[in-house]
């Protein structure tokens, strides 16, 4: 480590809880605080087998029998009210991203008034719950201005009420000044995808295979000409693991108001692409190399470094354990992960759980604790927190498709999101102090108690 403040926990407060209103995944302050789940094992169980979902319906909806439930209130957390829905505008994405998860993405479906009426109505019978409506997944943008404006219509008693707030996740490339003008005039935070300076971009092409860096630029600078703050979602791929503090440098200069890390993984359409993935050791030098940047240049806002403060001051966890529910543009719902729209599982109805043209949103989240492949995930999550000394910190609050995506089973613990954003900060975070060594009662017990979660205490029963 170079040169820098002593580090004590209240050194990382300027790193207040980020992506306050943007897409993860983008993040509101209530949800989006994405994913994932843990051991520090590296105990990927699976529980004992359960019975399949009937072919065919919506449906996937019988009690898995035999499933262990661990505790009533890890359903309770996934079926009651919602504090952040994922609604997709279109399917279409002007880019193609090499790690992009979603698939049909260079298709042209849209989203519909009336799916966006049923959606403001569904949060509408929820009552007063607070509900950030993130749109996302293709490129809302691609959308079309116009017809976006109208899909906002529907919520705009909500929003003069104070029940809903909208983000939108982009990657900039169609800004112009009249989407800066409707940003402006709905409230509507923004979050850009983008993954460094140009040079580490290279996966971020359009289906022309052409660069578009620059195109995201000419974007970002107009959202700071019309003065729209800018939270950043940066992906850290295996060409980029090692160079944090380049990529950091670029963001400060940029004048983004957060940062939140998502490493590159294995999902959905991203499976079978034979990309490089990042190693658990590879995940800790860049959270050191983050860690010495911030102590250095103290400022910018990086999500996961504000979790874990809030958590080491608070006990707050990192994440927030709920259902997350995704409203695909023909009105199907999944839960417990954006990742697994449009995923074929025959066997999980394709994980879609109603249709909002149908089924009234607020009974279709009632009804998802009957639904098999959340009560498998209910399972996985109480194997997390009888094995993981993590459980605390993390809160289980995980996407069910990491498990999905990488073991084929809801019932898994560890995953490589586990690993890279819950347990590697934590460990680089440690190390440093460590090495350091306690220079005040503050730092010592920052160290006990990053030690206890890093597994030296029992683990919870």
């Amino acid at each position: 480590m170079g040169k820098g403040r002593r580090l004590d926990v209240y050194d990382l407060e300027h790193s207040e809880p980020v992506m306050d209103a943007c897409m993860d995944w983008p993040g509101a302050t209530r949800g989006m605080r994405s994913v994932m789940e843990d051991t520090p094992t590296r105990d990927s169980t699976v529980g004992s087998a359960l019975p399949s979902a009937g072919a065919g319906g919506i449906a996937v909806r019988h009690s898995a029998p035999g499933i262990d439930l661990g505790d009533q209130r890890l359903l309770d957390s996934l079926s009651n009210s919602f504090g952040l829905l994922l609604a997709q505008p279109t399917t279409r994405c002007n880019i193609d991203c090499a790690y992009c998860y979603l698939p049909g993405r260079d298709r042209r479906d849209r989203m519909s008034v009336e799916v966006a009426e049923a959606i403001a109505d569904g949060i509408a019978a929820q009552g007063a719950q607070p509900v950030t409506v993130a749109w996302h997944a293709g490129e809302p943008l691609a959308t079309g201005r116009d017809h976006f404006k109208r899909l906002l219509a529907p919520f705009e008693a909500l929003r003069a009420s104070g029940v809903i707030a909208h983000a939108v996740q982009t990657n900039a490339t169609l800004i112009n000044d009249r989407w800066c003008d409707l940003f402006a005039e709905y409230g509507i935070a923004v979050g850009v995808s983008i993954d460094g300076p140009g040079n580490m971009n290279s996966a971020r092409r359009d289906w022309e295979g052409r660069d578009t860096f620059d195109r995201a630029m000419r974007g970002i600078t107009l959202l700071k000409t019309h003065e729209i703050p800018v939270t950043v979602l940066t992906v850290v791929s295996a060409a980029t693991v090692d160079r944090a503090s380049e990529v950091l440098g670029f963001l400060s200069e940029l004048g983004t108001a957060a940062v939140g890390f998502i490493f590159e993984e294995r999902d959905n359409a991203n499976l079978d692409r034979g990309r490089p993935t990042i190693t658990f050791e590879q995940a800790v030098t860049f959270w050191r190399e983050v860690i010495a940047y911030l102590r250095a240049n103290p400022g910018l806002r990086v999500r996961e470094i504000a979790d874990l403060a809030r958590f080491l001051k608070h006990q707050e966890p990192a994440l927030t354990l709920e259902a997350m529910p995704t409203v695909a543009f023909n009105g199907d719902v999944v839960v417990t992960g954006p990742e697994l729209a449009g995923a074929p599982a025959p066997e999980h109805g394709n994980f879609v759980v109603g249709n909002v043209l149908a089924t009234p949103l607020p009974t279709i989240m009632e009804q998802i604790r009957q639904v098999d492949y959340v009560r498998r995930f209910a399972a996985g999550l109480a194997n997390c927190r009888r094995r993981c000394s993590f459980w605390e910190y993390c809160g289980g609050g995980c996407t069910a498709s990491k498990r999905w995506f990488e073991h084929g089973a809801f019932e898994a613990t560890e995953t490589t999101f586990c690993r890279n954003r819950i347990q590697a900060p934590v460990t680089a975070l440690l190390s440093v102090i460590e090495e350091e060594g306690p220079h005040s009662d503050t730092r010592a017990g920052t160290r006990n108690e990053l030690r206890r979660i890093a597994g030296d205490a029992q683990r919870p029963t």
